[in-house]
């Protein structure tokens, strides 16, 4: 909706190169669109369309922009409490050297958070964790959670692996499969 209210005129074919999908994907998509009312179409000349936004479009595209702001701010509210709670935990624990294990938004959350504490936080790749000296390593990986922890419990304690609830890693999936 964003890339047809900004550029009603580029072709379908630009459109998908732009967004990095399939052409078929966009049209299929506003045909969708279309149907639903959100977006009309208008040939210029033969054989070439352009697509705008109707009045109910530009509704839709603000309640999936207002649903998609609620879900960031419901998502971060959450890590951060998760974040402060395990680190919380690590202060208690006497542990000082925490590894964060992942990229992306969690990641990034968790570094904010940390500023908050006494601990000395650091990102770090899995493979390398032996040599850091690191009291325990929390996993922030939003992609390959399970994976990750799999892998992490080669070479960690399960105690000192530190999951934030959001991520939904079954701590017992190895057992289970044995």
């Amino acid at each position: 909706m964003e890339s047809v209210e900004h550029s009603p005129k580029v072709s379908q074919r630009k459109r998908a190169s732009e967004l990095g999908v399939a052409m078929g994907l966009v049209n299929s998509y506003l045909k969708r669109a279309i149907t639903k009312g959100w977006i009309r179409a208008k040939e210029v000349p033969a054989h070439r369309y352009a697509y705008y936004l109707t009045p109910q479009g530009l509704a839709e595209k603000g309640q999936l922009a207002t649903e998609y702001l609620t879900s960031s701010f419901t998502f971060f509210r959450s890590a951060r409490g998760q974040c402060l709670d395990l680190f919380a935990e690590c202060e208690q624990k006497g542990w000082s050297k925490i590894a964060l294990v992942g990229n992306g938004e969690l990641a990034e959350i968790a570094e904010l958070v940390a500023m908050q504490s006494s601990l000395d936080v650091g990102r770090v790749a899995p493979k390398i964790l032996s040599d850091k000296g690191f009291d325990a390593v929390m996993l922030v990986d939003i992609q390959n959670p399970q994976e990750i922890y799999e892998t992490l419990c080669g070479t960690w304690t399960k105690e000192r692996i530190l999951t934030p609830a959001l991520l939904y890693v079954s701590r017992d999936r190895q057992q289970q499969e044995k």
